[in-house]
């Protein structure tokens, strides 16, 4: 009878003492599980509270891993997302500013051109009217080097026109008529 009393009371405290693990097992598997459910949505701020039963078990050392782990993704993610800002700040401020040199290239290149256009307009001028003689007689090797100069101003103002033309065309100021 002492025997079925000793038992009976091992046997009931085992039960209990193995519902109480299971309850505190489930509970922290439980935690876990919801944890790592809002980790995955990208709320990386979880924490689980582990709870000993009576020893340091397995599940217990994963909650303090897993407790550990989340509080350096979270600080990773912050300091991310603070790198990211930076750089998007960095980034706003190198378009701005090569925007501002993109304008100022277009300005020049106008300025440029335009300057360009009346001594080239001048040359021009000149070579023709010696060619059409207004300047009196000239012999072959004159008439030679006044041609190549006409062509090469030529040549020039097309590139000049050109570059206009790419100015207005890089300020918007370029009207199309078809």
């Amino acid at each position: 009878m002492i025997l079925f009393t000793v038992t009976g009371v091992l046997a009931l405290t085992s039960l209990c003492f193995w519902i109480a693990a299971f309850i505190t097992f489930k509970r922290l598997l439980d935690q876990l599980t919801e944890a790592t459910s809002r980790i995955s949505q990208g709320d990386f701020n979880q924490r689980i509270n582990p709870t000993y039963f009576l020893f340091k078990d397995e599940i217990t050392v994963l909650s303090e891993n897993f407790n550990t782990i989340t509080s350096e993704l979270n600080e990773l993610y912050t300091s991310l997302e603070h790198r990211v800002e930076q750089r998007t700040q960095e980034l706003a401020e190198a378009r701005a500013e090569a925007i501002s040199a993109n304008k100022s290239k277009t300005e020049f290149i106008s300025f440029v051109s335009h300057e360009l256009k009346l001594p080239m307009t001048s040359i021009k001028g000149y070579s023709d009217l010696m060619l059409a003689g207004a300047t009196g007689p000239l012999n072959e090797n004159q008439i030679n080097f006044l041609t190549t100069v006409r062509n090469n101003v030529n040549r020039m103002a097309t590139l000049v026109s050109d570059l206009a033309d790419i100015s207005r065309i890089e300020s918007g100021n370029i009207r199309i008529e078809p």
